[in-house]
């Protein structure tokens, strides 16, 4: 055994090679892990910044939109004179509802997902794990 073989051999106990040329779908498994991976966090980053960045936020048109509905307060007193126009404090508010709504959406499908890989990770040997 010469040494090039011999620190091949330390490399390979170290840091274990690509699987064998029988596994090739791990590959294309590991590469569509990582696309649908970083898929979804922009899809979760673009409705949190619609949610809390377009047009100021939903944030602050919760407490005006709570004052004209519990108070003497109208919308035009936040600058509300009509929706495509002037919304005032308002601007943007089906945006943020929309992605309110989204948003929501997307955390109970992950939810579901994730319950789902856990129900899966824990059924008993026996039993079939596609349930």
């Amino acid at each position: 055994m010469n040494i090039t073989e011999k620190i091949k051999s330390i490399f390979d106990k170290i840091i274990p090679t690509a699987p064998e040329e029988s596994d090739k779908d791990y590959w294309v498994y590991l590469a569509g892990n990582v696309v649908l991976t970083l898929f979804f966090i922009n899809i979760f980053f673009w409705l949190l910044w619609t949610l809390i960045v377009y047009k100021g936020g939903i944030f602050i048109k919760i407490i005006p939109a709570l004052r004209a509905l519990f108070t003497s307060k109208t919308i035009a007193d936040f600058g509300y004179e009509g929706y495509p126009f002037e919304m005032g404090v308002f601007d943007g508010w089906p945006e943020n509802i929309v992605a309110l709504a989204f948003t929501l959406i997307f955390i109970e499908l992950c939810r579901r997902v994730y319950l789902k890989t856990l129900r899966r990770d824990s059924a008993p040997a026996g039993k079939d794990s596609n349930g």
